[in-house]
């Protein structure tokens, strides 16, 4: 609800509602068999696991589920905020406002085996919000942005849930930790805005974020290399950066008579980010990883290291697009190009170098084309052509010249296409 004292002058209030909840459930099952002769076990896997091979030979099925394979998670938000807008002097706005957040995040264990026991993990915590953000227009199309904030990242339901996934992309096991916790940022920004036409710009922006208790990866490697990968809370972190964007529009009926390029234009957009980000851990931070059962809280020096960046941060992200595309109707063309810097997926084991990720550069064309088909039934055509250049996907280790690599292998080339019809 909105009421408007003035022309420069607005309150608004609002309640916000959300409740989620999902089941999860992974049975791990295994054959067995035993005296298997040598040729049986040589066999297809279609003929190994026939029907009269697994009567004939006594293949049975061992569970590796666990005491709890099946889990419910739910997430139930109240909200409620206010806000004014207020125009203090002309070219000086004000927005501000505060957010009143309760939350209750919480996973349980289903006793499919009718144990009597059920873990129950729960996150319930309520959060003032403030947001702030004073605006200059320095000039027509000129302005300048301050702004702070603090804001919350919650886990994910398969972050907090006790049970292995595997991640098709690393090709690890991941395993959720019930013992995390809300992560809190403090957010600042500058940024200058110039707007030189309709839908053209130039920006650019400085930013900082300190962070409790981010969320952080990290892998352990047992006696018989099982590798997997979890997830907990580090102490703290900071992070800082600075961004330029450009958005630019070149007609092209200028360049020629032909009604094709009447209405056409060329299409320039780029972004470049800078980012630095570092973990703060000193003597005395704990962490709860998800082996942790009872007794003393581990040190959190046992799995993060002081001063390293935190995992998924890139130093260097470039995105520019090129494209052509049609003011009148629809009908885009356009190559996206993509690099990112390496960055760490994940906490080395043992307090090992960290896993690290080469993104690399990444080229992609999209076009979109509105049709007709009979009957005059609008309809829009879609062509993908995803990983042109054959992006490899490289996760490894390094120390000195020495790397080892956890997963090196050539993604390939998606090339799609579809028809969207509206009735």
């Amino acid at each position: 609800l909105s009421y408007k004292f003035s022309n420069a002058l607005t309150l608004t209030a609002g309640y916000a509602f959300t409740d989620t909840k999902r089941n999860s459930s992974r049975y791990e099952l295994h054959y067995d068999a035993t005296n298997l002769p040598i040729p049986v076990q040589q066999l297809r896997p279609d003929y190994l696991l026939s029907d009269a091979s697994i009567q004939y030979y006594d293949i049975s099925l061992l569970e590796f589920s666990g005491n709890y394979p099946v889990y419910d998670a739910a997430l139930r938000v109240h909200a409620g905020y206010g806000q004014v807008q207020a125009e203090l002097v002309p070219g000086l706005s004000l927005n501000a406002g505060v957010r009143y957040e309760k939350g209750d995040q919480s996973v349980t264990g289903v006793d499919v085996y009718n144990t009597g026991v059920t873990p129950f993990n729960q996150i319930k915590r309520d959060y003032w919000l403030p947001a702030v953000t004073v605006t200059v227009e320095a000039a027509k199309g000129l302005q300048f942005r301050a702004s702070g904030s603090k804001t919350i990242a919650r886990p994910q339901f398969r972050e907090l849930i006790a049970q292995p996934f595997l991640d098709t992309e690393s090709n690890r096991f991941y395993r959720g930790n019930p013992y995390l916790q809300d992560s809190q940022l403090w957010n600042a920004d500058l940024r200058a805005e110039w707007y030189m036409g309709r839908d053209e710009r130039l920006t650019a922006a400085a930013f900082y974020k300190k962070i409790d208790n981010p969320i952080e990866t990290y892998t352990t490697i047992t006696d018989t290399y099982n590798v997997t990968t979890s997830f907990a809370n580090a102490p703290e972190a900071t992070l800082w950066g600075f961004e330029l964007e450009a958005q630019k529009y070149i007609p092209l009926d200028a360049w020629s008579g032909s009604d094709f390029f009447a209405s056409r234009r060329i299409a320039l957009i780029g972004n470049y980010t800078y980012t630095q980000s570092k973990l703060k851990v000193k003597e005395g931070d704990t962490t709860i990883p998800y082996s942790y059962t009872t007794g003393e809280l581990p040190a959190a020096s046992d799995y993060f290291l002081n001063g390293v960046p935190l995992t998924g941060q890139s130093d260097h992200l470039v995105n520019l697009q090129l494209g052509l595309e049609d003011t009148d109707k629809l009908s885009q063309q356009t190559l996206l190009l993509t690099y990112a810097s390496p960055r760490v997926t994940s906490r080395g084991p043992n307090l090992q170098p960290d896993i690290k990720e080469k993104p690399g550069l990444t080229l992609d064309f999209v076009a979109r084309q509105g049709v007709k088909l009979p009957g005059g039934i609008n309809s829009e055509f879609k062509f993908e052509a995803r990983n042109i250049t054959g992006r490899k996907f490289q996760e490894y280790q390094q120390a000195g010249d020495a790397r080892v690599y956890y997963n090196r292998y050539k993604i390939g080339t998606t090339i799609a296409a579809s028809l969207t019809v509206a009735f």
